[in-house]
């Protein structure tokens, strides 16, 4: 094969399948237009198959040329008014699109594809007008003066095969180079260092040898004649020994130069060797969707963008499953029957759009369908039942939470379970998959019908941007992609509002926290001398928090690394990186913190030996509606050590309890909107809060009462009546 033959067969293998998505979008178009009794434009559609005619009979696919050929003259009589389109029409032309597809796709076999019979049977009954002929098979003519064309053949890339492995391992060597790089860089500043200092020891010595000499020159005595040699000589030797570390440094600062730019290029070139283009893990979706839809007897068109953005080949093949899962609810639970479709005033052919796109160094992800959307009512009765929440609850939830709850585990609104869908398990994989690549996945409706899925990874396993703070005694990391913005913001500026810490960035009022609360160390004077905080914004979904830290440092391009040994179950560890001294550095998960903190099981992550031995101060919530109870009961608690929350009723209770967690929880019964009793129900029916001990403070003295409240899960049932404060002590110190 030529070299112009090779060029051109290149081109075809991108050309043909953007002609095909363009023939398929162009009928889809024209289903809406036809709906509405006018004609459809298709002039688009005739040129491109009159374009995919020309491309395969320049590189001498005789069989593509066949069948578009077919279809630029049915697109011609359709122009002219001779025939129309409909939806029996429109899918045999689907079905030659996708045998032309298919056919194509064989040329890579080591055999020659076979021919596409049904595609020719199809495309006869279009020309002919007689959808009823029998389908006996037609071969098509491949023959060339009696004798059969030879089929061209799709180019291959020369290439050696490689297991991925081999490529985690050079990524490895990589990583550890790029360490070794940045220590020779500390190395060189070092240097430079003792050669300033080598040379202000110099000129020092030159001043204080001036002075010998100054104070000898009238003294010719034999001793210090001797003096002023052996002085001549250390002047010569450090003379000598500067020279030596000033050539020393200039070398070494060059060769540092040189590793770091050798590193650099061993980056991209490695990044290079592991980067595919995303149709070698999702260039096989919409052949499985077609044949899904095909069983299930729906009728759905596929379109595929940016199949050619390269992405790491580990990333792809990683994030391939939960993709192809999303596709698979597509088809499952998101595209309707073709008869309800068409009752709902809809077209009966579904569409779903797998787009995949780079962006600021992420792979974004993008399915959306035209389906039923998302049931709310649906959703919420599968929490309900499955006790993951109460109805008042159920009530009260937020769309943001309702799209959350498809995540967890064993959670599904399939009333049947089959082989693609309803075990309950799919969403929660995709979660841990994508967490898995520090990404992110968010599920959301679309207007005016279906679901989108949105998933962020990033696009390569390199070096990462990330801002360096302090912490403490800790220097952590953090990826720049999570921070919003930084602010210095005065410390009179934090907020309690209803028991939560709060600040006005931007006009935009903020939960705020510092991020020793978030690691669980102790306290710390994060105040600088003028009164101001470093203060991170930072976002993960819908939710915005402010973070005070210590300090700022410094942005640096580092590559993260797997776990050190000890934090390898820690939800909040984002990786490893290594500073220029070598020294290992926690980066930190901001998105797995706020998703902890907005769950209310926030926990910490990082202990020193100091704070092991500090005793934790208990948190205790008293709920009354009655000030004078809170205010009795709050200095009553806070004169015996205990850090006292404030709430009004069980509502207000439950809202802080899904912020932050405490250690106890005392409760009024009697009180509006929610009273003790459901109060206590809620929390025990909670898993995150059902080991929070709870003791009944109220006026009900009637048996029935304390017999219900004990056996809803209190700890104590304590009478108002006869209230001692010793006997509620008594019953918190139990239960601490």
């Amino acid at each position: 094969m030529t070299d112009i033959q090779q060029k051109l067969l290149a081109a075809f293998a991108v050309e043909y399948k953007e002609h095909l998505d363009h023939i398929r979008r162009g009928l889809r178009a024209s289903d809406a237009v036809t709906d509405t009794g006018q004609l459809p434009d298709l002039s688009d559609i005739y040129r491109r198959a009159h374009s995919l005619k020309g491309a395969a009979r320049a590189v001498g696919l005789d069989t593509v040329e066949k069948l578009a050929h077919g279809l630029e003259s049915f697109f011609s009589q359709v122009q002219k008014g001779d025939r129309h389109l409909d939806g029996k029409v429109t899918s045999i032309i689907y079905l030659i699109l996708d045998a032309i597809e298919d056919w194509i796709g064989g040329l890579s076999d080591d055999g020659a594809p076979e021919n596409p019979d049904d595609a020719f049977i199809a495309l006869r009954q279009l020309l002919e007008n007689d959808l009823s002929i029998p389908t006996e098979k037609k071969q098509p003519n491949n023959t060339q003066n009696g004798r059969e064309r030879p089929v061209a053949r799709l180019p291959k890339i020369e290439s050696v095969r490689i297991q991925m492995s081999e490529l985690d391992r050079l990524m490895q060597s990589f990583s550890d180079l790029h360490t070794d790089s940045r220590q020779q860089k500390q190395l060189s500043q070092n240097l430079r260092d003792i050669n300033r200092q080598c040379l202000a020891f110099e000129r020092s010595w030159v001043q204080a040898r001036r002075l010998v000499v100054s104070a000898k020159s009238n003294d010719g005595s034999n001793e210090n004649l001797s003096l002023l040699e052996r002085l001549n000589c250390m002047d010569s030797d450090i003379q000598q020994l500067s020279g030596q570390i000033k050539d020393l440094t200039y070398r070494h600062t060059r060769d540092s130069w040189t590793l770091r730019k050798h590193v650099e290029q061993l980056e991209n070139d490695v990044k290079r060797v592991r980067m595919v283009t995303a149709e070698t893990a999702f260039g096989g979706f919409p052949t499985m969707v077609r044949d899904l839809a095909r069983d299930q007897k729906k009728q759905i068109e596929m379109t595929v963008d940016g199949l050619q953005t390269q992405a790491d080949r580990r990333i792809l093949q990683e994030i391939k499953d939960p993709v192809m899962h999303i596709l698979r609810n597509a088809v499952s639970h998101g595209i309707e029957p073709n008869d309800v479709r068409k009752k709902a005033g809809k077209n009966p052919l579904g569409r779903i759009e797998l787009i995949v796109a780079p962006k600021d160094n992420r792979l974004i992800i993008t399915v959306n369908d035209d389906g039923n959307g998302l049931s709310s009512e649906m959703i919420l009765e599968t929490a309900v039942r499955s006790k993951r929440l109460t109805s008042d609850e159920a009530g009260g939830l937020a769309a943001a939470d309702l799209s959350r709850l498809l995540f967890e585990p064993g959670f599904s609104t399939a009333r049947e379970i089959s082989e693609i869908s309803g075990r309950g398990y799919g969403l929660s994989a995709v979660q841990e998959a994508v967490r898995s690549l520090h990404g992110t996945v968010e599920i959301m409706p679309r207007q005016p019908c279906g679901v989108q899925v949105i998933i962020s990874v990033p696009l390569a396993i390199s070096a990462e941007r990330l801002l360096l703070i302090q912490c403490q005694e800790h220097t952590l990391g953090v990826p720049v992609r999570s921070i919003e913005s930084l602010h210095r913001v005065q410390i009179d500026n934090v907020k309690r509002v209803e028991e939560r810490s709060m600040i006005m960035l931007n006009g935009e009022m903020l939960p705020f926290v510092t991020l020793s609360h978030l690691l669980g160390l102790p306290a710390s004077d994060t105040e600088a001398d003028d009164g101001y905080l470093p203060v991170m914004v930072t976002r993960a979904g819908d939710h915005k928090y402010a973070i005070s830290v210590d300090q700022l440092l410094a942005t640096s391009d580092d590559v993260i690394t797997e776990p050190c040994e000890g934090l390898e179950n820690s939800d909040y560890w984002g990786g490893v990186i290594f500073h220029e001294n070598g020294a290992p550095a926690i980066v930190l998960s901001i998105e797995s913190m706020i998703r902890a903190l907005e769950n209310g099981d926030a926990k910490p992550f990082m202990y020193t030996n100091e704070t092991r031995s500090i005793p934790k101060t208990p948190i205790i919530l008293v709920v009354d509606d009655s000030i004078t109870t809170r205010t009795l009961e709050k200095s009553i608690l806070e004169a015996h050590g205990f850090e006292v929350r404030l709430c009004v009723d069980g509502e207000d209770a439950l809202n802080h309890l899904r912020i932050q967690s405490v250690d106890l929880v005392v409760s009024d019964v009697e009180m509006p909107r929610v009273d003790g009793f459901e109060l206590l129900r809620r929390i025990k029916a909670d898993r995150r809060l059902v080991d929070t001990p709870v003791i009944l403070v109220t006026s009900r003295d009637d048996p029935v009462d304390r017999r219900r409240g004990l056996e809803l899960g209190a700890g104590a049932y304590i009478v108002k009546q006869r209230f001692d404060q010793q006997d509620l002590l008594t019953a918190i110190r139990q239960m601490l």
